[in-house]
């Protein structure tokens, strides 16, 4: 059963489920989520029938305009690979058996939290809930250093994936999500 929500099919229905990806536990993704895909319609089995003889359209099989999954898949910043990258990450010790720490960083609608493991690579998962940008130093949560690298994020304009930037001051646009990965700093 799927229940329709005041969220679904927007960029925070998105970057909930991008959030929701590396914290502890099962994530559960609604069928057709992983690809953006939004407003289910019944099949119409009485229209299911390709024209005859009319030259067909091998991108979404001929009947729609849309992105399909073929497209996704060769689109490096398609929620689709955001989605591979992160179920990837799901591997990693640090999600599996490291530690969780949450933040909400103040003065901001950014809600934040890292999974660390010692010994291996460290995640951060920034969310803005806000409607206007946010700028965050990620310094402040424990274990976090200097520079991290961008895995994923909601926003492909904003921040481009695998690219580094220092920590001190991380902008994030509005409704907006990003998950970096780091070298996690020595305990002091």
């Amino acid at each position: 059963m799927h229940v329709k929500n005041e969220i679904e099919g927007t960029d925070l229905a998105q970057c909930m489920m991008i959030t929701s990806m590396l914290l502890p536990g099962v994530p559960v993704t609604i069928a057709g989520q992983e690809l953006g895909l939004t407003d289910l319609q019944e099949i119409p089995w009485d229209n299911t029938t390709y024209p005859v003889n009319e030259e067909f359209d091998q991108t979404n099989n001929g009947v729609s305009t849309k992105q399909d999954v073929v497209s996704q898949q060769n689109n490096p910043h398609s929620l689709y690979s955001a989605y591979k990258e992160l179920v990837e990450a799901r591997e990693s010790p640090s999600i599996l058996h490291g530690s969780l720490q949450l933040h909400v960083f103040n003065g901001t609608s950014v809600f934040a939290y890292t999974r660390i493991k010692s010994g291996n690579p460290g995640y951060l998962v920034l969310f803005n809930t806000g409607t206007e940008e946010a700028v965050v130093d990620a310094r402040q949560m424990s274990g976090v250093p200097d520079e991290l690298t961008v895995l994923v994020t909601s926003d492909v304009g904003s921040m481009a994936d695998k690219t580094k930037l220092m920590s001190e001051a991380v902008s994030l646009t509005r409704r907006a999500v990003a998950v970096f990965r780091f070298v996690p700093k020595a305990k002091e």
